[in-house]
């Protein structure tokens, strides 16, 4: 299930022009690529918890999703987050997305900022704006 849920997170940032907008096609699962270069976006599955009716059937799931928007500055990462919390992931997100059923979204930790080493080589220091959500779904 934690597959199904980062691929279809990552699914809807691709599809979200907001976010595109400023990241382009940079949005990867777990870790950011050694050497790419900001803004770009990773979502990490942090956990995910299935709920089973009374019969025994799981029927939702319950997953923490942490999203981390990295910017060339602070106003970057910063815009990339908003466009990812106001428009890819909204509070209270329903539907079918990307092989997942969305019954609720919300942001649950952040946006924090925090700053990365530069890559080997480098001198800039990357921003980071991270934020937790926690989405309820099934895969459908």
């Amino acid at each position: 299930m934690s597959d199904d849920i980062g691929k279809s997170v990552r699914e809807r940032l691709y599809n979200t022009s907001e976010v595109t907008a400023i990241c382009k096609s940079q949005i990867y699962a777990d870790v950011l690529e050694q050497n790419a270069q900001p803004p770009a976006v990773v979502v990490f599955v942090e956990s995910n918890l299935a709920h089973e009716d009374l019969s025994g059937t799981n029927r939702c799931f319950q997953a923490q999703i942490q999203v981390f928007a990295y910017g060339k500055d602070r106003d970057q990462a910063n815009l990339l987050a908003k466009a990812i919390r106001d428009s890819a992931l909204p509070a209270n997100l329903q539907g079918i997305y990307y092989g997942m059923d969305y019954k609720d979204v919300s942001l649950t930790f952040g946006p924090s900022e925090m700053v990365d080493q530069p890559v080997a080589g480098g001198s800039e220091w990357r921003k980071i704006t991270k934020q937790t959500f926690t989405i309820w779904a099934n895969a459908t």
